[in-house]
């Protein structure tokens, strides 16, 4: 019974996909379409390889998936059917558009904010220089300072894609090919040194949202291409972080599986526990402490409450959080539907918001759905990469170089009476 349901909401997810994201001039990569990918690859994927290959996930994944009961697995993707259904019918519900607001200010400004950010990025990047392309290290390939980095990366990113829209150019590339993206790409491929390939797909994936949903469909065939190129630069990367031989079947079986190697949480979980209809979510709340940058509070994280601390052992060998087991252990299954359907409605909110600041909280959210929204704790995905990179720090960013922009044209106006 298990595999025929597995089946069923994977037809399902391809025909509402297709039918929303597909049209006769290319591909639309929005929010359906990336949450739909994340959704399948993170939490029914899995599912299928327990229930027709368990042993290419290893002797443990396999054990544990073994441990599960048919109708508690059987169960589980019913739930996901009604997960599913809850995202679709977020999407039917009306919208209205809203009017352009721009928020006017100086692109030199911007080039302030990108200069700092670098040369912080660059400082950070040689007390770290030691780790640089050596792969996985002791301690799990991150070195004290990649958080840091990261967080700097999409200051540089941010202020990159606020840069390029202000451009106002009917040429998506005129607009986006510019100083600050030579900025941005340099700070890719360092960051890329020290593993953090995460970032690099996601503000690259924000950059495709952008262009196929504002400016015009991405053509089949460069969608092909970019495809092909991300999956074997992504298993290229994959290889030589963890020390495998370079070979084609090695960089496909890490991409195809990478969501089985992180599910042990989603395993272990239904193995040992009910799904609890509904909860209050300490753990999400307690995350925020997570702002606080590290080198301001170093302990932040033992100030936080963990999904352990509200009675659920996380087993995780390699670091991920399947985003179910964080749904249930914060909201419930209730919970979690009423946050997907708010979360839907939200996102369509900005895509039908004509500002630039929608567009690049939109942009920026939707390509977090496809990756650390279904993988990591919610203190990185949600608190961390959704809402301070992905919302906070836009919108800080806009506001605060608008208001330095209209202090100056004070001032000159004073200075010219």
């Amino acid at each position: 019974m298990v595999m025929p349901l597995c089946i069923l909401i994977s037809i399902l997810i391809c025909i509402y996909t297709f039918v929303k994201c597909m049209s006769p001039a290319g591909i639309i990569v929005n929010h359906i379409l990336l949450f739909s990918i994340g959704f399948w690859y993170y939490l029914i994927f899995p599912i299928i390889v327990g229930e027709t290959i368990p042993e290419i996930g290893g002797v443990l994944w396999e054990s544990l998936y073994k441990n599960i009961s048919d109708s508690k697995l059987t169960f589980y993707v019913i739930l996901l059917f009604g997960l599913y259904f809850v995202f679709m019918l977020s999407n039917m519900l009306p919208i209205s558009s809203q009017s352009e607001k721009y928020y006017v200010f100086s692109k030199w400004t911007l080039y302030k904010w990108q200069i700092i950010s670098f040369a912080y990025f660059l400082y950070m990047a040689y007390k770290a220089k030691s780790d640089l392309f050596k792969g996985y290290t002791e301690n799990n390939g991150k070195t004290n300072y990649v958080g840091t980095m990261s967080a700097l990366l999409l200051m540089i990113f941010s202020v990159y894609f606020i840069y390029s829209l202000k451009s106002k150019k009917k040429n998506f590339y005129k607009s986006f090919i510019n100083p600050l993206f030579v900025v941005y790409l340099i700070s890719s491929i360092v960051l890329l040194g020290f593993g953090g390939r995460l970032y690099i797909v996601t503000s690259f994936v924000s950059l495709i949202v952008f262009m196929s949903t504002f400016y015009k469909p991405l053509h089949y065939w460069k969608a092909a291409v970019i495809t092909a190129l991300g999956f074997l630069g992504i298993g290229i990367i994959g290889i030589w972080r963890i020390g495998m031989s370079f070979s084609i079947l090695n960089g496909l079986q890490l991409i195809s599986l990478e969501s089985v190697f992180t599910s042990f949480s989603l395993v272990h979980f239904l193995d040992n526990y009910q799904i609890p209809i509904i909860k209050f979510p300490y753990p999400l709340l307690s995350s925020f402490i997570n702002l606080i940058p590290t080198v301001v509070l170093p302990n932040k994280a033992s100030m936080m409450i963990g999904l352990q601390d509200v009675g659920y052992e996380v087993f995780n060998p390699l670091g991920a959080v399947n985003a179910f087991m964080s749904f249930m252990c914060n909201f419930g299954y209730i919970g979690t539907c009423c946050f997907i359907a708010i979360m839907t409605v939200l996102l369509r909110y900005l895509k039908a918001n004509k500002s630039d600041l929608s567009q690049i909280i939109y942009s920026c959210i939707s390509a977090n759905l496809a990756f650390t929204f279904f993988r990591d704790p919610f203190s990185a995905s949600l608190i961390k990469n959704i809402f301070e990179f992905s919302f906070l720090v836009p919108l800080l960013l806009t506001i605060i170089c608008s208001i330095q922009t209209n202090k100056g044209k004070l001032i000159r106006r004073k200075l010219t009476n």
